[in-house]
């Protein structure tokens, strides 16, 4: 029988209680959206690469929505999204788009707003502006075209590179206001 010293234990009894906290738990900005606690078995129905157009009352399109997957829950009248990308059309701008991307997502069609988690990203897509902004979790709200978060935001641009705690965006007119703890640089290129 092979004998190991007691630090070997003391490291093992300390390294899996971490490991297994890392691996059940996230942090905040990590959680939700989720597909929901029983994996998606209770959704109404589901689609599996979806692609949507949304129009405004003159025809025009506003923006499309693709997703890998949806869950549809008619219950709780939400909907969960698996790598999200949404693009919003700007209106009185020639091709200009801003482009939204996100590991998930969670869409709840009463209140019309969507919530991005995990990696996401905004780029403005306008020649003058050249912008990414990404944040952990973004909530959209459609029917207003804003879109919020509470968590750090780095924002890149032609100009300019900013770091901010929380921010509110008009998608339409691509005004950002950064609510907190904002640092950047800003130089005028040759």
């Amino acid at each position: 029988m092979v004998k190991y010293p007691k630090r070997v234990y003391l490291a093992l009894g300390i390294l899996v209680p971490i490991m297994l906290f890392w691996g059940l738990y996230e942090t905040p900005s990590e959680q939700l959206p989720s597909r929901n606690a029983d994996g998606g078995k209770s959704a109404t129905s589901y689609f599996k690469g979806l692609k949507t157009k949304q129009y405004d009352d003159q025809g025009q399109l506003t923006s499309t929505l693709r997703s890998v997957q949806v869950d549809i829950h008619e219950a709780t009248d939400t909907s969960y999204l698996v790598a999200p990308v949404m693009t919003v059309f700007k209106p009185d701008a020639k091709g200009s788009t801003t482009v939204i991307t996100g590991e998930r997502g969670e869409y709840n069609q009463s209140t019309e707003q969507l919530i991005l988690a995990g990696n996401v990203s905004v780029q403005d897509n306008a020649e003058s502006s050249g912008l990414t902004l990404t944040t952990p979790r973004l909530m959209l709200d459609l029917s207003e075209q804003t879109a919020s978060t509470n968590e750090p935001v780095t924002i890149k641009a032609n100009q300019a590179y900013y770091q901010a705690t929380g921010m509110f965006a008009w998608l339409e007119t691509s005004k950002i206001e950064l609510l907190s703890q904002v640092q950047g640089i800003h130089e005028k290129r040759p």
